[in-house]
């Protein structure tokens, strides 16, 4: 008898972890991070500005390769990214008369073009913003902090832009 009972309990345990799936996925959920691009970008002609935005555009060509998107001369949709502007504003000072935390501002201004026709889809600019505590005397763990904000800030960057091409078709 306690053996069937065993049975009957992870034949419902089952069905319910199965029956919640369902009503997730019919629902619509879906895992951040997990859009696809329309197929009409499923090979795009990518550009960069220059060396400074150099860690931006590498994440958004990992972005890409990740989604199976081909990045080719000859695609029919052309990405170009503008410089990074960056711009650092302080947010607190302290009693030393000293800012003692910063908010770090990228922007970046990227377009989205119909190469054979010429004709442009996007013209957008993408913003993100990370804020930091300054001291002074920590030096080197400032630098190491700095570092990786600028990586957050690029990854924010590359998720909205990539979120923004997902929506065009």
């Amino acid at each position: 008898m306690t053996l069937t009972r065993q049975f009957l309990m992870r034949v419902t345990r089952f069905f319910s972890v199965l029956l919640l799936c369902v009503f997730i996925s019919a629902c619509g959920f879906q895992l951040r991070g997990t859009q696809a691009l329309p197929d009409s970008l499923s090979s795009i002609n990518f550009k960069c500005a220059n060396e400074k935005t150099w860690d931006l555009c590498r994440q958004l060509s990992r972005e890409f390769q990740f989604h199976q998107i081909k990045l080719s001369d000859d695609a029919e949709m052309t990405l170009a990214i503008s410089d990074i502007d960056k711009k650092r504003r302080s947010l607190s000072i302290d009693s030393y008369a000293s800012t003692a935390e910063y908010d770090l501002i990228y922007s970046v201004r990227y377009k989205l073009t119909h190469s054979p026709t010429q004709t442009l889809i996007s013209n957008q600019v993408v913003e993100a913003s990370q804020s930091y505590r300054h001291q002074s005397s920590a030096l080197i763990a400032k630098e190491r902090e700095q570092g990786e904000i600028k990586t957050k800030l690029n990854q924010k960057i590359t998720n909205i832009i990539f979120r923004q091409l997902s929506v065009f078709d």
